[in-house]
């Protein structure tokens, strides 16, 4: 298939898939010719398609990569997820020689000591199993949702991978976080419960600009009336990061301020509970 081929069907088939509810949208790749595989790494997302494939018997391959470094919570729940829809999540192993030729450069837990360890970690480990779980597909499904990060805020339903020839499918492209966790308690999808939780993109933001602004000055501006009061911030909230988190578990420790302190008219006052973060 040429590249302006399947750039047209990743076009097609996303605008097929944009009015459909979840099911629907697997359902019609399901249809489609063509291998299709779901790639699993068991996260709350993947947990809701995987419950949508195996309760909906659709002809999806459901595929994980067994990295050798996984959590034994994260191990049992392939087994428990396997169990619940009755279905076979196929698992994909690093080779032992490049394990082997990996841990003699970077020793095993070579990861922590720089990137380019990290990224040879990552080939090893994930990219070549993947590879391999992708070979002759015509249709890879990923979790991907436009509220994971700023660089996913424009996933669309099917785009063309160009470098593996295939059409990946985001099927939870639209989804939010916090429908995940509503189908996730509706539903009784069993998840990981090593997971942490995510941050939204937007909290994240908030909280980055919440941090620069307040490095970015020695004081703060309090307006009362008509005229202006700069006060001074603690040492420690102008210095580094570190710090700063050091002060505001100080401040957390310390008695809620009652909001009566500021006179009438005071904006931008500290939060009650005197962290600044609602």
């Amino acid at each position: 298939m040429t590249t302006q081929s399947l750039e047209a069907e990743a076009k097609a088939l996303n605008d097929r898939l944009e009015s459909l509810d979840l099911a629907g949208r697997l359902a019609l790749v399901a249809g489609l010719e063509g291998r299709a595989v779901f790639t699993t790494s068991l996260g709350i997302e993947d947990q809701v398609i995987t419950a949508a494939i195996g309760t909906n018997r659709l002809d999806i391959e459901v595929a994980t990569l067994k990295t050798g470094r996984l959590f034994n919570e994260t191990v049992a729940l392939i087994e428990e997820t396997e169990e619940a829809y009755d279905i076979l999540i196929k698992r994909y192993f690093p080779e032992k020689a490049d394990i082997e030729d990996y841990v003699a450069q970077y020793g095993m837990n070579g990861f922590y000591e720089s990137v380019e360890a990290r990224h040879a970690c990552c080939g090893v480990r994930k990219l070549k199993p993947l590879a391999r779980a992708l070979e002759g597909v015509s249709y890879w499904i990923t979790g991907l949702r436009r509220g994971q990060s700023g660089n996913r805020a424009t996933t669309p339903y099917a785009e063309a991978d160009l470098d593996r020839g295939l059409i990946k499918i985001n099927p939870l492209a639209d989804w939010d976080i916090e429908t995940i966790h509503a189908h996730v308690a509706a539903e009784a999808i069993p998840v990981n419960p090593a997971a942490w939780p995510r941050l939204s993109v937007d909290r994240l933001r908030a909280l980055h600009a919440r941090h620069q602004a307040r490095r970015a000055g020695a004081c703060r501006t309090l307006v009362v009336g008509e005229r202006r009061e700069a006060r001074m911030r603690p040492a420690c909230c102008r210095s580094d990061f570190l710090h700063h988190s050091q002060c505001q578990q100080r401040r957390l420790r310390a008695a809620p301020q009652p909001r009566d302190k500021y006179p009438p008219g005071v904006r931008n006052a500290p939060h009650p509970s005197g962290n600044g973060i609602a």
